[in-house]
């Protein structure tokens, strides 16, 4: 519009200013299409593996995150709970030494590979459940160096209340300990308080 009332070099300049905003908003409105394309992909596939494995640990779990992102935290909680526990009390018996050698298989042990099983955590804090500090716990009996842990660990025993502030707070102060150790590089995780 402003190029039809400019002349010479101004009117110019004005339409390649309108031509660049329309592209950059043809490439917004196209990525918009991408991602929800994506979206409707993951919980295609994610439907599908529970159809074929309704006890499919990781599918679980990606459900459960999808119900919590739309805030629906019943349904993520139920999902996030049965994902939890068709390994966690294998894994809790394994690391105390409760499984013969014979039947030890750590797959079947725990299906979830480390950082899955740190997003549980998330997720198990996000619904306010108990459980989060159970399986944050084991995630420290296999590596106590990862900072994030420590911290989420913090802030589930921060939400339990008042007569878990004191375990809060060794969490706490042990993440800021690792976080030093292992030279992390992640200045927000610091903003943490108890």
């Amino acid at each position: 519009m402003m190029g039809q009332l400019l002349e010479g070099s101004s009117a110019v300049e004005c339409y390649q200013k309108g031509i660049e905003i329309m592209l950059k908003e043809k490439e917004e409105k196209e990525t918009l299409k991408v991602a929800a394309a994506c979206k409707n992909d993951r919980d295609e596939f994610t439907d599908k593996a529970l159809e074929a494995d309704p006890d499919n640990a990781e599918a679980l779990q990606i459900k459960a995150s999808y119900h919590l992102s739309k805030d629906e935290i019943e349904e993520a909680k139920e999902l996030i709970k049965k994902s939890v526990s068709l390994w966690l009390s294998k894994l809790e018996a394994a690391d105390t030494g409760n499984v013969a050698d014979e039947d030890f298989d750590p797959v079947d042990t725990c299906p979830l590979a480390y950082n899955a099983r740190v997003q549980c955590g998330k997720i198990l804090i996000e619904v306010e459940d108990e459980l989060a500090t159970d399986v944050l716990e084991t995630l420290l009996d296999e590596d106590d160096e990862v900072p994030d842990v420590w911290y989420f660990i913090e802030w589930a025993n921060y939400l339990q209340g008042q007569e878990f502030y004191s375990n809060a707070r060794h969490y706490l102060l042990k993440g800021k300990e690792v976080y030093a150790k292992v030279k992390y590089d992640d200045a927000g995780l610091l903003e943490y308080r108890v």
